[in-house]
């Protein structure tokens, strides 16, 4: 009787901190996700400035500071190409954090959501079979 109890209660406190864990793994997993892309977005815009420092000391003449001037253009193209593809990553990064949080917080939904999927599906090979 004791062991009984002792096992429901562990199986009952596993099931009762499983969402803070799933949450803890995902906060987890989230956190590294955006320091990586954080560490991989400072060493492209580090790398870019290398390259702005390095083409700015190669400056000598009137000719060299319009050619460097031209090329600016491209370099600002460049750099907003690549400061809109970041954010971009952080905005997806945050849209698949919240689903995925929603998931944690409301599995009841996502449960729901999974019965009513294939139970659509299911009229649809009985109806063929007596037509």
């Amino acid at each position: 009787m004791t062991t009984d109890f002792f096992k429901d209660f562990s199986e009952k406190t596993k099931e009762n901190f499983a969402p803070i864990m799933k949450f803890n793994e995902l906060m987890s997993a989230s956190i590294q996700d955006l320091f990586h892309a954080q560490m991989s977005a400072t060493q492209r815009y580090s790398e870019m400035t290398m390259e702005q420092v390095k083409a700015a000391s190669e400056i000598r003449d009137m000719e060299s500071l319009q050619n460097f001037f031209q090329k600016q253009i491209g370099t600002f193209e460049a750099l907003n190409e690549q400061v809109m593809s970041d954010l971009k990553a952080m905005a997806d990064a945050g849209i698949k954090f919240r689903q995925d949080l929603e998931a944690i917080m409301n599995p009841a939904e996502e449960e729901q959501a999974e019965k009513k999927a294939p139970a659509k599906a299911a009229p649809k090979p009985s109806a063929k079979a007596s037509a």
